[in-house]
């Protein structure tokens, strides 16, 4: 019981198991919750998140929409997916390049 600094005295527990009220040497009561499924709730609904947004990540990569695929390795703080997208989106440019560039003097021949 790190909340009490001496010794625990008395402990009384509610009729639903939820709350324990503890007493101490120390002169202190403290009422203690039980946050166990709530903090489960909440690293459930953490895990789900993660999921869909890795599951949206794959979705963009592979429809080659890289903008989008960046913010969300960025917001999943994934550094080496971050950079695979930017070389990906870096090759994706320079083939757009080429191929405007070979449009270009495609058209310009004689």
């Amino acid at each position: 019981m790190d909340g009490h600094t001496d010794k625990v005295w008395a402990l009384d527990i509610s009729m639903d198991g939820q709350t324990l009220v503890s007493g101490g040497a120390d002169s202190r009561i403290i009422v203690w919750e039980d946050t166990t499924q709530a903090e489960e709730e909440a690293k459930r609904a953490t895990e789900e998140q993660t999921i869909i947004m890795e599951q949206n990540l794959a979705n963009h990569l592979r429809h080659k929409e890289f903008e989008q695929a960046l913010e969300i390795a960025l917001a999943l703080e994934k550094p080496m997916q971050t950079l695979k997208i930017c070389m990906l989106d870096d090759k994706q440019s320079l083939m757009h390049r080429i191929n405007l560039t070979q449009m270009s003097l495609s058209t310009t021949r004689y």
